[in-house]
């Protein structure tokens, strides 16, 4: 039987990213391109953040049977997701896919997040029932949960005879997970429509899974009982069912993360959390397994030719100019970083734009559409890293601090500064804690800023006093 590896990242705050999706005969694909359409801190540049928060959290069945509805994305409350577009405004399929796109995919591979190893290529595999599936997932903050792979439906009759999932609603939670029924429906799967998902497997634990394996960041076999907060590999296998009359041509695939509770049983195993990961994966059915579609049948999921008519915009002309996001994406990923780190010499900001990217081995990526567009703008061949951080912190408002005495600031604090003498703090309590961010805050993590809190990014959850710039992120 073919081997169907489906492999997912998850980064700082329990953040999820599926990184490989396929088997050895049709190839490994990655997930739908991400988009920044509810809440800021998600997209391009932060793959991990499409997800929805809950406030049912200790409510299993209501977290099933609301979902999404209700929660930071539907109310637009904060200042992560205020001006951005209100779930209650989506469409069916950003209902489905919380901002992943289709008709493109995710940039890969991404070996900061990831080793090679867990990453698929950008194509569209097609696959059959019956062929097995291996989801591996990386975690960097575990938050308890369990988590299964379901697929949107290609029609309305394929759902039409299944049972509907365990919710403490229609159907009762079971006392064994082995008892849960699969496929299944689950009809609230999707906030802004009455079409939900097919649930494909049974839901597993995250961690201290008998049937799975466990392994450290670095690959190596590593213990199933996962502290929280802590990090570690998730691989398992499961069979894509037979009880589905599966419809040759577009499907989309989804891995959710419900954290906190077992969705099967309806246990809460860690009190307080509330959020729910979404990844959307589009590939195909084989013609030679599946039913030919109806033509009355509107399909989610892009065509085969999709993926090449949205490749990489043409860089040679001055319209070609990608925004901010998209540009510190870039440098972050071809100067080897996970994170917006200290040793950088990364801005963007300004109209006309000021850009620059500058490694710690002192390298200077030239990024097509990334150019510095400032009258303000230095010859790369001359740039500094040190005096272009100086340059940022007295280029923007007025009221900012002499240059001599801004540099002097962060020529100290870029070699002096002491992380154990840091206090992190919550900025927006609503969503993490004081303790939360002492622990995530100790590594590099774009979601943690030193320095006045007014200065802080909106996406940053995180804040300590010190006197390092807030243009840059530890």
């Amino acid at each position: 039987m073919l081997g169907l590896y489906f492999t997912l990242f998850s980064g700082v705050s329990s953040h999820g990213l599926v990184t490989s999706f396929g088997n050895d005969a049709q190839g490994h694909t990655v997930p739908r391109e991400p988009d920044a359409v509810f809440r800021m801190d998600s997209g391009i540049y932060n793959e991990a953040g499409l997800r929805c928060a809950s406030p049912y959290f200790n409510d299993v069945s209501q977290r099933l049977i609301k979902g999404c509805i209700d929660s930071d994305l539907w109310q637009q409350g904060t200042s992560l997701t205020n001006g951005y577009k209100s779930l209650q405004d989506a469409t069916e399929d950003e209902g489905y896919c919380l901002g992943w796109s289709s008709g493109g995919f995710m940039r890969s591979p991404i070996t900061s997040y990831a080793p090679a190893q867990f990453w698929g290529q950008q194509i569209l595999p097609e696959f059959c029932a019956g062929q097995q599936i291996t989801k591996t997932t990386v975690l960097t903050a575990y938050h308890g949960g369990t988590h299964w792979v379901d697929m949107i439906p290609q029609n309305d009759a394929q759902y039409a005879n299944l049972p509907i999932c365990s919710n403490g609603r229609d159907t009762p939670f079971v006392a064994d997970m082995d008892d849960y029924v699969v496929p299944c429906y689950w009809p609230d799967a999707n906030p802004v429509s009455s079409r939900g998902t097919i649930i494909l497997h049974k839901p597993r634990l995250v961690a201290n899974d008998a049937a799975a394996e466990y392994y450290d960041t670095n690959g190596n076999p590593t213990s199933a009982d996962i502290p929280i907060g802590g990090k570690a590999v998730v691989k398992y296998t499961f069979t894509l069912p037979q009880g589905v009359d599966y419809e040759a041509g577009p499907i989309t695939f989804r891995w959710m993360w419900m954290c906190g509770v077992n969705v099967a049983t309806g246990e809460v195993n860690w009190q307080g959390q509330g959020e729910m990961w979404h990844n959307c994966i589009d590939a195909r059915i084989a013609s030679s397994c599946g039913a030919p579609a109806p033509d009355t049948t509107v399909v989610p999921g892009p065509t085969t030719s999709a993926p090449d008519t949205t490749a990489a915009p043409d860089t040679t002309g001055d319209n070609a100019e990608r925004d901010c996001d998209y540009c510190f994406a870039e440098c972050i990923a071809r100067c080897g970083e996970q994170w917006w780190v200290s040793e950088l010499d990364l801005q963007c900001w300004g109209s006309p734009r000021y850009f620059t990217c500058g490694c710690r081995d002192g390298s200077r990526p030239s990024i097509p559409g990334c150019r510095c567009l400032s009258s303000s703008c230095p010859n790369n061949d001359e740039v500094d890293p040190r005096t272009t951080a100086q340059r940022k912190t007295t280029a923007v408002p007025e009221t900012t601090p002499s240059p001599e005495t801004t540099a002097e600031t962060t020529t100290a604090s870029a070699t002096t500064l002491d992380d154990n003498q840091l206090r992190w703090g919550s900025r927006f309590t609503e969503y993490v804690s004081d303790d939360t961010c002492e622990a995530i805050c100790r590594v590099n993590n774009p979601v943690c800023c030193i320095g006045s809190e007014s200065g802080c990014y909106s996406f940053q959850l995180c804040h300590a006093d010190g006197p390092a710039p807030v243009s840059f992120l530890i």
